[in-house]
């Protein structure tokens, strides 16, 4: 289905480098597509979209996607996710790198950022993460979008403007699957009317809302709710009740069948409790442990609490990885939390 070009304003902020973007893409043979490590759906939903969307629109153009943890999260329900691979074939030399999501080359992995580097091909970055540097030739960095794959929409329908493009049913399934992703079923601040409104259209070209919102939100793994169970009898309630927090252990995975990547969700399992303005987890991943941080409060930055742990994210939602103690983690972490809160106007216990 064709879109719409006059359906929505051409970018979150309507200064993204667009142009640039699509001139170099156009001429490019052949791209490699990658995002970061722990794929949420927005992660996928970006590589696979925009590489359908290329292989569709330029002629002989040839796209490779690849994430380090393919083999170990999945998202089957996003069109082109089977093509996802976990390292790059041997020999590789595209035209161009597209890394989308990601708030830093790094977030790729390591290894696969030095490759990346190695290859020295322009870089295009697409993000909306409130740490993202800029680290590409071209930059499609817009913190105020609800996802990545609503940066892409907008890339698509600039696209469009210029050329007969046109969006299909399982490009925009993929960019809806994202976009449902990141906003929590429409559910956070990020999303805004725009963002609806792209949804619609999204919806107009083909993605199926009921069969996208009962993967994300209908279909939860048995292991997972194990460990999210175990994660609520271990969790730390302190600050009145208004920070929730939670570790999980390699024997808590053991006790629930579960691995790593069942527990991303359990911070939003804590900040939703009722009364709880910030949450955070922290899992033991890969010889590491990693925090995920959420909050309610729209005057609370997560991402800066992040950043002094380095790692960063959003507002609302941010991350860091970290080794050592985890005592000495939680015991600096649940500090910083606790300062936030009280420097908070919004908070239920704040200063306002």
């Amino acid at each position: 289905m064709m879109m719409d070009p006059k359906g929505s304003s051409a970018s979150p902020s309507g200064s993204l480098p667009y142009p640039e973007a699509i001139a170099l893409l156009s001429k490019a043979k052949s791209s490699v597509i990658l995002s970061h490590v722990s794929p949420d759906p927005d992660a996928y939903g970006s590589i696979c979209s925009l590489a359908l969307f290329l292989e569709e629109n330029i002629s002989g153009h040839s796209a490779t996607l690849v994430n380090v943890d393919s083999e170990k999260v999945h998202h089957p329900y996003i069109p082109g996710s089977e093509r996802v691979l976990a390292h790059p074939p041997e020999g590789l030399n595209p035209d161009v790198v597209i890394v989308c999501d990601s708030g830093e080359l790094n977030r790729i992995g390591d290894e696969l950022a030095s490759w990346v580097l190695r290859l020295g091909k322009p870089i295009v970055n697409i993000d909306h993460h409130q740490s993202n540097p800029n680290f590409g030739e071209i930059n499609l960095v817009e913190v105020s979008a609800s996802s990545t794959c609503e940066i892409l929409f907008c890339l698509f329908e600039a696209f469009g403007k210029n050329s007969k493009c046109s969006i299909s049913a399982q490009v925009a399934e993929a960019l809806l699957a994202g976009i449902l992703g990141d906003t929590g079923g429409f559910r956070y601040r990020s999303t805004t009317a725009e963002t609806l409104r792209r949804a619609a259209v999204l919806m107009d070209c083909g993605a199926r809302l009921d069969q996208l919102t009962r993967h994300l939100f209908g279909s939860v793994p048995l292991a997972s709710l194990k460990l999210s169970g175990i994660a609520t009898q271990k969790m730390h309630l302190f600050a009145d009740n208004r920070i929730a927090g939670a570790c999980i252990t390699e024997e808590d995975y053991q006790a629930a069948g579960a691995t790593a990547f069942d527990g991303d969700d359990i911070a939003e399992l804590l900040r939703d409790i009722e009364g709880v303005e910030i949450s955070y987890s922290i899992r033991r991943m890969e010889e590491k442990w990693k925090a995920s941080l959420r909050t309610v409060l729209e005057d609370v930055d997560l991402s800066e609490i992040a950043r002094s742990f380095g790692g960063g994210g959003h507002r609302a939602a941010a991350a860091f990885r970290a080794s050592g103690e985890i005592s000495d983690i939680v015991a600096r972490l649940e500090i910083s939390l606790q300062n936030a809160l009280q420097h908070s106007k919004l908070s239920r216990g704040g200063n306002g």
